[in-house]
């Protein structure tokens, strides 16, 4: 069974000696066992913070349950269909593929779709006639009588038809359910608990084996806690809402909202020739990382900016400290998915909706003092403005 990915946060954030329990207390509360507390602490020593994120379990190299000859005879068989005005749907070329005389046994209507729309989209079609001639010795067990003339009987297709379509590419149902509680979660329409598997089942008409997969993929999310003999608890993330134009940082703004935010400092660099200094921050609220900053600051305003200040103060404060009061910013929003790197960090997915704020700031004389981009987690930040008349 998967460990979710707030239970991970947990076990990499214990410390016995702060929190004043044993390990073993730990993994009872928990509900996880030693061994599994110890893989998760050795993987994050081994790792890092991007260690909390497990492993992806898919192969590498998936089989591939069609070939080149079956994808020709399929995409051969729909346009000979398609000619003739008759269905060409993945039975009609089936039987028109079982009524063909050949040596090998024809592909499954399991493969077809996936080998029309590979392709089709690549516009590799074949007109030597020996490549289309399958047959159906190992599918015998449908009956030879009832496949004899199938395609002839048919219901003919009315309307002109439009050859090489690419067939479109179909979304596994419990993506599409995941996407929807998801979006209800993040937005707090969805709140405390879950409603039931059946009603969840009534509500999308699909399977309890499709719900089951999407619950299953939003608890490794850490959006939902799920516990024997409990109903499945609602995990809404804890947004920071950070004014977009305003001067006040974003540690700042957090903390006026009440909130533990926490700074770690990843990497800090001088430039040897100018002096100049970069470093790349990341920020935690309760815990859980919610955006990365990169930050240039050039060398006349570098003074009492090193690792042990950023990590107690806000670089802001620094300024403030040094007499450089930051007073105009130009700033941009752009929206990215979130790289492997960067989804690492934040514990997201890859591909994951970032938002990031990029700008500069300058002191009273007009001195450029930093330059910055700070990429937010989309489902953990939001960048308000404000206006007026």
């Amino acid at each position: 069974m998967a460990i979710p990915l707030h239970k991970r946060r947990k076990v990499a954030d214990f410390d016995p000696v702060r929190d004043g329990k044993t390990v073993t207390q730990f993994c009872k509360e928990l509900g996880i066992s030693r061994q599994t507390y110890h893989n998760i602490k050795h993987r994050i020593a081994q790792k890092g913070r991007a260690g909390i994120v497990p492993d992806s379990t898919a192969p590498k190299n998936p089989f591939k349950k069609f070939d080149e000859a079956d994808k020709i005879a399929v995409v051969h068989a729909r346009q000979q269909l398609m000619e003739q005005g008759l269905d060409y749907g993945p039975w009609s070329i089936y039987y028109f593929l079982f009524d063909t005389p050949s040596p090998q046994p024809c592909p499954s209507r399991i493969n077809q779709p996936s080998a029309l729309d590979t392709d089709l989209q690549e516009n590799r079609i074949s007109n030597d006639p020996m490549h289309f001639q399958r047959n159906a010795k190992a599918c015998s067990k449908c009956g030879s009588n009832n496949a004899r003339g199938f395609a002839d009987r048919i219901r003919p297709k009315t309307g002109s038809i439009t050859p090489n379509i690419p067939m479109p590419t179909r979304i596994p149902l419990y993506l599409t359910v995941a996407t929807t509680l998801r979006d209800e979660i993040n937005s707090s329409v969805l709140v405390g608990y879950l409603p039931s598997e059946s009603s969840l089942q009534q509500r999308f008409d699909v399977s309890r084996s499709v719900i089951r997969q999407a619950l299953s993929l939003l608890e490794s999310e850490g959006l939902l806690s799920k516990s024997q003999g409990r109903q499945t608890e609602v995990i809404n993330p804890k947004r920071v809402h950070r004014v977009a134009q305003s001067l006040n940082g974003l540690g700042m703004q957090a903390l006026l909202q009440e909130m533990d935010v926490r700074t770690k400092v990843l990497t800090l660099t001088r430039n040897s020739i100018s002096g100049d200094i970069t470093f790349r921050r990341i920020r935690f609220l309760d815990g859980v990382p919610f955006c990365v900053i990169d930050t240039q600051v050039p060398f006349e305003a570098a003074t009492g900016v090193d690792e042990d200040s950023l990590e107690q103060s806000s670089l802001h404060d620094l300024f403030r400290s040094a007499g450089n009061m930051p007073t105009h910013s130009s700033r941009s929003i752009t929206a990215i998915p979130a790289s492997e790197e960067l989804a690492a960090l934040l514990e997201l997915p890859v591909g994951a909706p970032l938002l990031v704020l990029s700008g500069n700031t300058t002191n009273i004389d007009g001195d450029e003092i930093e330059r910055f981009t700070t990429f937010h987690a989309g489902t953990r930040v939001a960048l308000d403005l404000e206006t007026s008349t």
